[in-house]
């Protein structure tokens, strides 16, 4: 679970509802933080509900090799995504 500024209520019921961590990015550094957890892997799974660009190239680049995302969070402007180099490998599904 990660949050920004602000969420400080939701990161701790987030833990206390059994999430394996919770990440202020306004503190540190998801990907580190991430890398770190899954020793290099990865994340299997990303749920973006934010709709933040920033917050979408993050889950993105977070997943591992075929790690599935799913954008949740409605984005109120076009947002770009990491080039194929970044994404490569990794699996990107749609659902309208």
């Amino acid at each position: 679970m990660a949050g920004a500024a602000g969420d400080d209520l939701r990161l701790q019921t987030a833990l206390e509802l059994g999430a394996f961590a919770a990440i202020d990015v306004c503190k540190q550094n998801l990907l580190e933080v991430v890398r770190e957890l899954t020793k290099g892997l990865g994340m299997d799974v990303a749920f973006e509900c934010a709709g933040h660009e920033q917050s979408v190239r993050a889950c993105l680049l977070a997943r591992r090799p075929m790690g599935r995302y799913t954008q949740v969070g409605i984005c109120g402007r076009e947002n770009s995504i990491p080039d194929g180099s970044s994404i490569f490998g990794k699996l990107l599904s749609q659902r309208l």
